[in-house]
């Protein structure tokens, strides 16, 4: 684990050196890609699923499947900074893509079940494009029961907008919504910057965005009209209940 696809088999006729995974450059604060949380230094012990994905190297997929109907896909590394585009999966329907994400980044997913899940980039090797994705089961949040502020857009009504500033350069913009069950499609934004796609997000589940301010937040609907395609959406902090 942890050497890169193209390390892996040194020439026989020479003794094996200790081989060591390349160095993974961690970008400044300001650098990090805000559509998802942040953790350092994750255990491994930690995941039920760990798995390797891969643009270039052809002994890997570019998509891997992980537990309960998920699916994870590498679109695109970059070496500096150091970081991944990737596209997350429910059954044969693509539920999100992320852009310019730094290892040690976690998306909060749910899965096919509705049990929630993150998924932890734990290793980037720009060379072949490859990545190594854990999937654990999701933590336990305390969260404030105040919303610190409360929008509510529109892709059907004109008298309302169809995005909204939030607080901390966040913006959230709605494309859709459906009935049966009741979820909308939504688009974030830090400034003029999209930085997640959404799809079939429900009442109550939050997606995790970072301000400018590196402030973690959570974003979520408090509710759906689809006759007139119109949402209500909450912005709260985000706080992590210890659980080491």
């Amino acid at each position: 684990d942890g050497v890169p696809p193209e390390r892996a088999h040194p020439r026989s006729d020479e003794p094996k050196p200790a081989v060591r995974p390349p160095a993974l450059r961690r970008p400044a604060p300001a650098q990090r890609q805000p559509s998802v949380s942040i953790e350092p230094y994750a255990s491994a012990g930690e995941f039920v699923q760990i798995v390797q994905v891969s643009r270039k190297d052809k002994r890997l997929s570019k998509m891997a499947a992980l537990q309960d109907g998920l699916a994870v896909k590498v679109k695109d590394t970059d070496p500096d900074p150091l970081d991944a585009d990737i596209e997350v999966y429910r059954g044969n329907r693509r539920i999100g893509k992320f852009k310019d994400l730094p290892v040690d980044s976690v998306l909060a997913v749910a899965g096919r079940s509705g049990k929630r899940y993150e998924i932890v980039l734990m290793r980037i090797y720009d060379d072949s494009e490859t990545i190594v994705v854990g999937l654990r089961p999701g933590r336990t949040l305390t969260l404030p029961e105040q919303l610190l502020k409360v929008v509510k857009i529109s892709c059907g009504d004109r008298r309302l907008p169809k995005r909204a500033l939030l607080l901390d350069d966040l913006l959230v913009k709605i494309n859709d919504t459906d009935r049966r069950p009741d979820d909308a499609d939504l688009e974030v934004y830090l400034g003029t910057r999209r930085i997640g796609k959404f799809y079939d997000v429900p009442v109550g589940r939050p997606i995790i965005v970072m301000g400018r301010s590196n402030q973690l937040y959570e974003i979520v609907l408090t509710k759906i009209d689809d006759s007139t395609e119109t949402v209500r959406v909450g912005l709260r902090r985000r706080i992590l209940a210890s659980t080491r």
